[in-house]
């Protein structure tokens, strides 16, 4: 599609220079006509960002960019302002802008939230513009507007044009970020965390988020937060304040946040939305990491676009981690330089076939993602809390399909348990549970009891904190089971002793295993047991999805 003004008379002008002219009469008296070709040309549709819909300050003149519908945009110099985010009420924030040191652009000022700013604000060194705003930023979102002129370009020299930038300013961010290890600190505080993938046991947003708090999940996601249609009709002040308040209510009940950023936004790689929605939320104290999308696939959602939106966000506020969601390994080996932790999800316990079912999948999986994105950036799994039988387009080709209850509940409590346990033997220091909707299935009215056990599930896995953020033993600890046992194990070394969890994979059966022999270690107890595992002198007998972790006096001489 032809889109570029510049490209036309261009095109124009070659199928003249190949074609045969034909003479016509002179004809003084009639009025010059408009070659018809150009006038049967149809305006190319142009595709309206969320942020114009919505009607967003600046807007405008970066979508004229965007969709080069800028009335010189054959004109406009590339201009790169760095960074977005400043803890100083008065920046200095920096334009890279070669076209003023080569005289083809000339400063004409800035515009600070819709006030120009004296000459003296500014200055020029070479291609590096220098911006130190007189009055001081709003906290959160500002909008500086760049005017300029172009005096060597004919019939321009009168025009003012202008190009619009965003700033964040936050004197007092709350950093998280990702550890070394993978587990998440906020505030300076290492964490364990468990997340939920709903506000709580029901649908009902703000108002479920106690039931969250209740089942001891650390932070909370909820796709109601990037609903676009929720944010046409109410519009973005006011969608905007709802997030707020989540981000507030999560707070007061201890909770972090996952914080959508509306999928079209993302796609069309909108900036002047995704800079104003993360520059407004960025001080809230609930908010732990932004999320980017939900299993994209390039062929909807380009590579380009979660670049760009990704970089915006960190330019806006890099004190918060950027996360995806991907579920194949051709969007994990894509998209994962554009996040900082992915966040694979794998549903292992099938609504049919189930006599082949089994939660090895967990740890293979992160396995594979870890080889696809390197040893560096952090995995945090999500896990299945939901059954798969309550899908609505695998009910509709399997009405057969018993719909899901207390009764026979899958995953079971066990599952939900081992699973967790195989994310930390792939190396996870945190993860989180995916449950479904209300209009699949309610954990409030159709499998109530299955809430209450993931509670207790949530609850034992906390209580783990200061031992899996703890190191690895620096030895082989490995149990001993026959080839191609079905066992795996994490290990750490905690407060003077020795730790291994063992997990059962075997879904069906139990397994024994034989803990290792280690120099200096006997005396093996047990910290805690779950679904029938037990220690028996130097063998763990593990239930079906079973899992048990023993310990030992360690020291680190041994």
């Amino acid at each position: 599609m032809l889109r570029n003004p510049v490209v036309i008379p261009l095109f124009v002008c070659l199928f003249a220079a190949i074609c045969p002219v034909v003479a016509q009469p002179a004809n003084p008296a009639a009025p010059e006509q408009e070659d018809p070709r150009i006038q049967a040309t149809p305006e190319p549709e142009v595709k309206l960002l969320l942020s114009e819909k919505l009607g967003l300050p600046g807007a405008d003149t970066y979508a004229a960019q965007r969709h080069e519908r800028h009335k010189a945009f054959s004109l406009m110099p590339r201009v790169d302002m760095e960074p977005g985010f400043t803890t100083s009420p008065h920046g200095p924030f920096y334009l890279d802008l070669a076209a003023v040191a080569r005289k083809e652009i000339e400063v004409e000022g800035f515009l600070l939230n819709g006030e120009a700013l004296p000459p003296d604000a500014w200055s020029v060194l070479g291609t590096r513009l220098t911006l130190r705003p007189d009055r001081e930023l709003r906290r959160g979102f500002n909008i500086i507007e760049f005017q300029y002129r172009h005096p060597d370009k004919p019939g321009k020299a009168d025009e003012l044009l202008s190009f619009s930038f965003w700033a964040n300013y936050q004197p007092d961010p709350t950093p998280v970020a990702y550890g070394s290890q993978g587990e998440l600190i906020v505030d300076g505080k290492p964490l364990f965390v468990v997340g939920s993938f709903r506000s709580g046991q029901t649908d009902r947003h703000i108002d479920a988020l106690p039931t969250a708090q209740a089942a001891g999940v650390s932070w909370v996601h909820d796709y109601k937060n990037g609903r676009v249609r929720d944010l046409e009709k109410m519009g973005f002040e006011a969608f905007l304040e709802q997030a707020r308040a989540y981000l507030r209510r999560a707070h007061e009940l201890g909770l972090g946040v996952a914080m959508s950023i509306p999928r079209p936004a993302v796609v069309d790689a909108d900036e002047a939305f995704v800079a104003r929605w993360v520059s407004e939320l960025s001080d809230e104290p609930a908010l732990w990491f932004w999320y980017l999308y939900d299993e994209p696939k390039p062929q909807h959602v380009p590579v380009t676009s979660i670049s760009k939106t990704y970089k915006t966000i960190k330019r806006m506020d890099p004190n918060h981690p950027v996360v995806l969601v991907c579920h194949l390994e051709e969007t994990n080996a894509v998209y994962h330089p554009f996040t900082d932790a992915m966040w694979p999800d794998r549903y292992p316990i099938t609504a049919t076939g189930r006599e082949m079912v089994t939660t090895t999948p967990v740890y293979s999986d992160i396995q594979r993602v870890r080889q696809l994105i390197g040893p560096d950036q952090p995995i945090a799994p999500v896990l299945q809390l939901h059954d798969n039988r309550s899908i609505p387009w695998l009910r509709k080709s399997n009405p057969e399909l018993a719909m899901p209850s207390d009764a026979d509940h899958r995953p079971t409590a066990d599952e939900v348990r081992a699973m967790g346990h195989l994310a930390l033997v792939g190396g996870a220091r945190g993860f989180s549970y995916y449950w479904a909707p209300t209009y699949w299935y309610s954990l409030e009215k159709d499998a109530p009891q299955h809430w209450k056990h993931f509670t207790r599930v949530v609850h034992e896995f906390r209580d783990l904190e200061p031992i899996v953020l703890a190191d690895e033993p620096d030895v082989d600890v490995s149990l001993q089971q026959p080839a191609g046992g079905k066992t795996m194990q994490w290990s750490r070394v905690h407060d003077a002793h020795l730790y291994i969890a063992a997990v059962n994979t075997d879904v069906y059966n139990s397994v024994e295993v034989t803990l290792p022999v280690v120099r200096g270690v006997s005396d093996w107890s047990v910290h805690s047991a779950y679904a029938g595992s037990r220690l028996n002198g130097n063998r763990l007998v593990l239930g079906p999805s079973g899992v048990i972790i023993v310990k030992a006096p360690w020291s680190s001489s041994e």
